[in-house]
């Protein structure tokens, strides 16, 4: 659970997390710490960047990180034909919007007053 800091991250740009350990891990790693002469923290992140590392090989994971890399790139296609699209201008769209006289429409007009108004 991290510590509210009210930023994104804590003092010297780390998060500051409370972990619950059973207490056989505890105890464990605890006596790691000592006869490395290392602290408790530094065993945890020891351990937490060897299984980062060993993340990185672990084919499975590899696997679901092609398929979410795929479906990033296959939303943000989506998302540009959509702009694409609704914002498309004479030269992409193969002709000119209409004006508002050939669509039978006012142009839009501020409603607050403005230099623009119309009511």
């Amino acid at each position: 659970m991290s510590e509210p800091d009210g930023s994104s991250t804590g003092r010297n740009g780390v998060k500051t997390l409370a972990i619950r350990f059973r207490p056989d891990i505890h105890a464990q790693l605890s006596l790691i710490a000592q006869l490395r002469e290392h602290t408790f923290q530094d065993e945890v992140i020891a351990a937490v960047e060897a299984h980062i590392a060993a993340s990185r090989t672990d084919q499975a994971l590899l696997d679901r990180v092609e398929a979410a890399q795929a479906e990033i790139a296959r939303r943000a296609q989506e998302s540009q034909a959509t702009l694409t699209s609704l914002f498309a201008t004479g030269e992409s769209a193969g002709d000119q919007p209409a004006s508002p006289s050939e669509t039978g429409r006012r142009p839009r007009t501020r409603r607050n007053g403005g230099e623009d108004s119309t009511t």
